[in-house]
């Protein structure tokens, strides 16, 4: 049935009328706003920061505090990649041909008078001649190299002295998604010597994709997503250009991630260099896994402690012959979670701990054997 002709033209009418009001009273409530409501809120302290008026009399919303903070941290970016690109500098492997030399990574500067900082997994040949290219382009031979035991570091010697040196921070103010940058050596070969980043984690413990020297696995790294393809030993930065850890190529990445070696495990490195000719390292004598949760309960392990084990590799022992671990009668599936009254955990791997005493001390270790405690005296020995 149709509508009555009448009742359908109020009906038009009605709805007309809503439209001019809505009309109207939109007009009037934008007027309002924008004329009376938000500029008497603009001169409220309280909106100051987030109110304005245009040219026109009209209230907008500022946007300028995130773009300073965006200028700032742009700025700040690039002030950290100047601050630390005069300490960087390109290892090369000399072939003996003028126009024939091979990049194999990146270092730093760490004394004015030549020691450089780099990758120890970046010398595979230790036959071979290498040189330092400043980055001025000036070139020089490697006159000596010293390698961490326990860590893939290596300090380089070079004749030369008044060169600019890398500023060290420390891993210790690292969080989560922090910013960091890359920087690459000299031969700019790459896409993007320099590369920016954040931090994805933290003392990690990752195991090295290759065996070198002693290395299987490496604890205390950072991972991020601040590298750069195929360049070892390049400078991880923080924004205000300290060096907080040096890119290392011995672990296997995944994507855009990467790994570094933290700058604290190069300084205590450097401080045993400057005191005793070399750089020593307290060690037990144990090839161990950190363990995790997963770990624990695919291998029924307690949820944390390092676990004595060569991973079934025939060819290494898991303790190590006439080791301190192998006076004190350590096995292989024995869990260490305790040195004196430090336990055994993520944070604090057992290679890490025991870096905090000398070759030479009496430790007390704790660990569990068929899930018995148990407690040892240990001196510790030389990592050499």
């Amino acid at each position: 049935m149709f509508p009555n002709p009448q009742n359908r033209k109020r009906l038009i009418g009605v709805i007309i009328l809503t439209i001019v009001l809505a009309f109207v009273l939109g007009i009037a409530g934008t007027f309002l706003t924008n004329f009376y409501i938000f500029p008497r809120m603009a001169a409220d302290p309280i909106f100051e920061k987030i109110l304005e008026m245009d040219e026109f009399g009209r209230t907008i919303f500022k946007v300028v505090e995130s773009e300073k903070v965006t200028i700032e941290e742009d700025e700040a970016v690039l002030e950290a990649i100047e601050k630390t690109k005069p300490s960087v500098v390109s290892i090369v492997l000399d072939n003996g041909k003028e126009f024939d030399q091979k990049n194999i990574g990146a270092g730093i500067v760490v004394a004015a008078d030549g020691l450089i900082l780099t990758n120890k997994s970046l010398f595979t040949d230790v036959s071979s001649k290498y040189e330092v290219v400043l980055r001025d382009g000036a070139v020089y031979e490697v006159k000596a190299k010293l390698y961490d035991p326990l860590c893939d570091l290596a300090f380089l010697k070079i004749d030369a002295d008044n060169l600019a040196v890398a500023h060290i921070g420390s891993v210790e103010s690292l969080k989560e998604g922090q910013t960091l940058i890359a920087v690459s050596n000299v031969f700019e070969r790459y896409e993007n010597p320099v590369n920016l980043g954040v931090v994805n984690a933290v003392n990690r413990e990752i195991k090295a994709f290759r065996k070198f020297d002693d290395i299987s696995r490496i604890e205390g790294v950072i991972e991020t997503n601040a590298v750069i393809n195929g360049v070892g030993g390049a400078p991880i930065v923080n924004i205000k250009g300290e060096i907080v850890g040096i890119s290392t190529k011995l672990a296997d990445t995944k994507g855009n991630m990467g790994f570094a070696i933290p700058i604290d495990a190069a300084k205590s490195a450097l401080n045993s260099y400057i005191k005793n000719g070399r750089i020593v390292r307290s060690t037990l004598g144990v090839r161990y896994v950190g363990i995790t949760k997963d770990f624990a309960k695919l291998n029924n392990l307690p949820e944390q402690g390092a676990f004595i084990t060569s991973l079934g590799n025939p060819e290494l022992s898991s303790v190590i012959p006439g080791s301190p671990a192998d006076k004190a009668n350590f096995r292989e599936g024995d869990v260490i979670v305790r040195i004196n009254e430090r336990y055994i955990d993520r944070e604090h791997g057992l290679m890490s701990v025991l870096q905090n005493y000398k070759p030479g001390d009496e430790i007390e270790v704790g660990y569990i054997r068929d899930w018995k405690d148990r407690n040892v005296k240990v001196e510790l020995g030389e990592s050499g």
